[in-house]
């Protein structure tokens, strides 16, 4: 029987691709890497992304947001290091989608992205997350 969740199973799989992602050891900044850290071909993910009525540039974004919002709250070094952006303009224009990654709970953060509107999604991403999601630091 399938899980029950907040969205449904077909955009489910692609919050837990977000969760696995998070969790991952890099923060992924294409589909390519993204596909690479959770294990799984392009298309599918592609598949996933348009099944939950996702662009995958959208969902790549968020996935690389909250990868660098939760590394940054494990290691205390600052998001915008973690993302890897060469051109300062190119930064700006991601932190304009993404809010800013100095959020104090992963429930912060998600309210304050621009990426994923779709709130049953972030619901599953947030159960996902769980201890995360709960987690608060303190913003230096």
């Amino acid at each position: 029987m399938e899980p029950r969740t907040k969205s449904g199973r077909r955009p489910h799989r692609i919050a837990e691709a977000i969760a696995k992602a998070a969790k991952g050891a890099i923060v992924v900044r294409t589909v390519g890497e993204w596909c690479h850290e959770i294990g799984v071909a392009p298309g599918t993910l592609r598949t996933w992304c348009g099944t939950a009525s996702l662009q995958p540039r959208a969902a790549v974004g968020f996935t690389r947001a909250i990868g660098a919002w939760h590394k940054a709250m494990q290691s205390g070094f600052g998001a915008e290091d973690l993302l890897d952006f060469a051109d300062k303009r190119t930064l700006e224009r991601f932190l304009s989608a993404s809010g800013p990654l100095n959020a104090t709970s992963l429930n912060d953060f998600c309210k304050q992205q621009r990426f994923i509107q779709n709130e049953r999604i972030l619901a599953d991403v947030l159960d996902l997350l769980g201890d995360l999601a709960t987690a608060s630091r303190t913003v230096k």
